[in-house]
């Protein structure tokens, strides 16, 4: 409980913010409150953004929120973005401008080490007492294509098991989500058996049906759609 109160500037922190583990801020209602979500509760969260210095900020505020937990993150993104926070908390990074200066050899070895946390992480008994780790991928169409065909399946695996244990992806992207599960299972064609072993059949279509679906619009309006509701939500920088 001691985090929820650093996020709160005055005042005794509200019966929402208390049942929250993570709370995050987004953005401010129409009433100057703040909006709070759980990234505890959020396996998956898409982050759609127009200027660079969007994500930045999101990303520099989600590495401080670990940093402040002491935990590890994982990071696939340019050395623009991750900035000074490169490294913060020993962190595992992959900088697709600049791979001399990463932490791993490739994207492909960083969600292969994911995959072998969550693998470790199955195996625990009491699951409700692990740390709650952020995987953040920005510009997530260059995995959607990238070779081998085993990154975008790594992907997948850890977007469907990583839920239960703590492992929360944050992808990021400058384009829309609306086709990127499509377009992963056309070349993975072995995604559909995960999809299903998880929803049955029909598979969805569309990415937004697995997670929370955070925009920052050019004049810094901020839409949220959580996973599950039909509309979006508009909030305020």
């Amino acid at each position: 409980m001691e985090n929820i109160k650093k996020n709160i500037r005055e005042g005794e922190p509200s019966l929402e913010l208390v049942e929250m583990t993570i709370p995050f801020v987004i953005g401010k209602n129409s009433n100057g409150e703040d909006k709070y979500i759980d990234l505890a509760a959020i396996s998956l969260l898409m982050v759609s953004y127009s200027k660079d210095n969007q994500l930045t900020e999101v990303v520099g505020r989600l590495l401080q929120l670990n940093c402040d937990r002491n935990q590890m993150n994982y990071i696939i993104a340019t050395s623009k973005i991750v900035q000074q926070n490169l490294h913060i908390n020993n962190d595992v990074v992959f900088l697709k401008d600049d791979p001399e200066k990463s932490t791993v050899k490739s994207r492909l070895h960083l969600l292969k080490r994911v995959q072998r946390e969550i693998k470790k992480r199955e195996n625990v008994a009491d699951k409700q007492e692990l740390p709650h780790q952020f995987l953040i991928i920005d510009d997530v169409w260059d995995l959607v294509t990238a070779k081998p065909k085993s990154v975008g399946l790594s992907l997948m695996n850890i977007l469907l098991d990583g839920v239960a244990i703590g492992v929360h992806t944050i992808l990021a992207s400058g384009l829309s989500y609306r086709n990127l599960l499509q377009q992963l299972v056309q070349i993975n064609p072995s995604l559909t058996t995960e999809l299903e072993r998880r929803f049955g059949k029909p598979i969805p279509k569309q990415m937004n049906v697995l997670g929370t679906e955070l925009i920052y619009t050019p004049d810094d309006l901020i839409f949220l759609k959580e996973e599950g509701e039909m509309e979006m939500k508009r909030f305020f920088k």
